[in-house]
């Protein structure tokens, strides 16, 4: 296959996937990884295993004398999640408006804006958002390429939802409570509650230390550098609270 403007691929490793191959596990991800990023979604996952052992390890201060105490668990646990989960989703959808918002601001100070300065400012953000992989001179045509395109557009004056924006509202929901689906059913299923709490404790620990993994796999941080750091940091959290009568 013949590559225009002496084009080559350069060597990679062998678990490096091609474009296409991208694009394909793209369109084949489901829902929840369309609506986030598969590096946010593992990262909401870990939130909520936070919250829960949160919740886990202070509940030796609240639960001994309810009439039903692992119920008082699950639910806590539950309740916490999701509403973190709501709450954290429509961060999302401020965080979305707030890019509009500013890239319609943006717009508007490159008009009012002399040509010269503009295409001197755009070229440093295209360099930051390609990590100076263009020579000076392919930077240079594409800012003034923008400053062109920024001259012809006419940026809302009030910037409002969208539809796309909502979806990753469901996705933190549904990630953020999952992450008491295990440790509820623990707690429901051990009798005495102390055991209960003991055991969901250890389960948590070792779902940050799963989630840690894979986020460090996805994100090329490491794995099992992510997943120890998790693993560490879940087992201190325990300590901490163990060490204050939690």
């Amino acid at each position: 296959m013949e590559h225009g403007h002496g084009y080559s691929p350069a060597p990679v490793k062998g678990d490096t996937p091609t474009l296409q191959e991208l694009s394909r596990g793209a369109a084949r991800r489901p829902w929840l990884f369309r609506a986030l990023d598969p590096a946010d979604a593992l990262a909401e996952m870990t939130c909520g295993l936070v919250m829960v052992l949160t919740i886990l390890c202070t509940a030796g201060w609240y639960v001994e004398g309810s009439d039903n105490p692992r119920r008082t668990l699950a639910l806590s646990a539950f309740g916490c999640c999701l509403a973190w989960g709501i709450i954290d989703g429509f961060l999302y959808v401020a965080s979305a408006v707030y890019s509009r918002g500013r890239r319609g601001r943006l717009v508007r100070s490159v008009q009012a804006s002399d040509r010269t300065e503009a295409v001197a400012f755009l070229r440093g953000r295209v360099d930051e958002a390609t990590g100076n992989l263009l020579t000076p001179e392919s930077a240079t045509a594409v800012a003034e390429e923008l400053v062109d395109v920024a001259a012809g557009v006419d940026p809302p004056d009030r910037i409002t939802t969208k539809r796309g924006d909502f979806p990753p509202v469901a996705g933190a929901v549904v990630l953020n409570v999952s992450a008491t689906v295990l440790p509820g059913i623990a707690i429901l299923l051990v009798s005495d509650w102390r055991d209960a709490l003991a055991f969901a404790k250890a389960l948590v620990v070792g779902m940050m230390f799963l989630t840690g993994f894979l986020w460090g796999r996805t994100t090329r941080f490491g794995g099992w550098r992510s997943g120890t750091a998790m693993l560490v940091f879940g087992v201190t959290m325990v300590g901490i609270a163990l060490l204050f009568g939690g």
